[in-house]
């Protein structure tokens, strides 16, 4: 765990975790290439829907599903295994590598689109690479940030963390629909420039090697479940966390089809519909960085609530500016509970198991994409966008409703016995 040496009072506690000189670093570093994250996660649902399937919104929808499903499909096979390796190996030489490999695939991406040599093959191959990479890479920087900071400003980092992405979301989404225009393949170029940055910072962070293990990988894989499961306020919110991630948190697939074919709208309408969430996310996320660590199950109960109504008044939506607050409202109800889910399985887990328990955290946050874009896509193929939303909407806002009285109890007993002796 970090020290605190260092680190020195700051007149905004929203900001708090920013006194630790390498987890500022840090932070600033990947802003900066989430920014090049999210114009590469536009142009290339742009790229699908305008200049691969063009003029047929059924087969567009479903192939946006398939893609999402090709690049996160390595998480949900390779999580576990991820999480076992990344707590006996270096976090820093991981991630190293794995931003290593997502900079190639942004430059083979702008190489293929500028040669206009593209297909949806050739497109879903490199997709699949970056999520071959990505599933080392979200367990590492899911488990580095706790060894950048000290405990007690852990979720504030973890809500920073929040921010920083959803800030460059409302920046990616802005800026891909001024760049767009230009040309996509200077987007993906774009993305693969911001890398630098980042790689520059994590060189330059010094963190302790993991701890030797005695045991091999599949009983380390097991100790972690076992825990997971164990564990009422690691369990619950992952629990949560599959059914929202199946049914909800889809909008890689949701937010393009929506744009285009429930709402008819060009680069710069999808650029607003993206810049909306993630405004909606951005707040959310600094309201969760000022508010304390007691209330995170709070913010994780009406967050999930908020998530699953807001995506059905999304499909209710007539228009570009209530479709814009209606996803406002989807980012904010996802930040309150991911935030929270988050900080809730963090501070609830021992730095030994911390890379193993994440990967389940990662396991049914980026595994559940595959199954989650092709039933989105599906759903909104078959009924059209926005009954296909409303139905992931009921589905997704009953998962919760059973889920919370669990969520309530486990939260009592650390209350319990947190409570002074009398």
């Amino acid at each position: 765990m970090a020290s605190t040496a260092g680190v020195q009072s700051v007149p905004v506690r929203t900001f708090a975790a920013l006194a630790v000189p390498a987890y500022r670093r840090f932070w600033f570093a990947q802003s900066f290439s989430l920014i090049g994250s999210w114009l590469q996660a536009s142009a290339m649902s742009w790229l699908v829907v305008t200049v691969l399937y063009p003029n047929n919104a059924s087969e567009a929808t479903v192939k946006l599903g398939i893609l999402s499903a090709i690049q996160w499909t390595p998480s949900l096979v390779l999580s576990l295994v991820a999480g076992a390796i990344l707590d006996r190996v270096s976090r820093r030489v991981a991630l190293l590598m794995t931003q290593t490999v997502l900079m190639l695939v942004a430059i083979a991406l702008g190489i293929v689109v500028t040669l206009r040599v593209s297909s949806f093959e050739l497109v879903a191959a490199l997709a699949f690479c970056a999520g071959l990479a990505n599933v080392f890479d979200i367990v590492a920087r899911q488990s580095l940030v706790p060894s950048l900071v000290p405990r007690e400003v852990m979720p504030n980092a973890i809500a920073l963390n929040s921010l920083s992405f959803n800030l460059s979301r409302i920046l990616g989404g802005t800026l891909f629909g001024l760049i767009a225009p230009l040309g996509l393949g200077i987007v993906f170029f774009l993305n693969a420039a911001s890398f630098m940055g980042v790689l520059y910072a994590i060189y330059g962070i010094r963190i302790p090697d993991p701890e030797s293990h005695d045991t091999n990988m599949l009983e380390d894989i097991r100790i972690g479940l076992i825990y997971v499961w164990q564990t009422p306020l690691v369990r619950t919110p992952i629990l949560m966390l599959f059914f929202l991630s199946l049914l909800i948190i889809n909008f890689q697939v949701t937010i393009p089809t929506f744009a285009r074919f429930g709402l008819s709208l060009s680069e710069s309408g999808f650029g607003w519909l993206s810049a909306g969430f993630g405004l909606g996310a951005a707040a959310g996320a600094a309201v969760h960085a000022s508010r304390p660590a007691s209330d995170k199950t709070t913010l994780m109960r009406w967050g999930a609530l908020l998530l699953t109504v807001a995506v059905a008044l999304l499909a209710l939506a007539p228009n570009l500016p209530l479709a814009c607050a209606a996803l406002a409202l989807c980012g904010i109800g996802m930040i309150f509970f991911t935030v929270s889910a988050n900080s809730s399985v963090q501070l609830a887990t021992p730095d030994k198991l911390r890379a193993r328990v994440m990967s389940v955290y990662a396991l049914v946050f980026a595994g559940m994409a595959p199954p989650g874009a092709l039933l989105t896509g599906a759903l909104m193929s078959a009924y059209g966008s926005r009954i296909g939303l409303l139905i992931l909407a009921g589905a997704g806002l009953v998962s919760v409703l059973a889920l919370l009285p669990q969520l309530r109890r486990a939260d009592q007993r650390v209350a319990e016995k947190t409570l002074p002796d009398a």
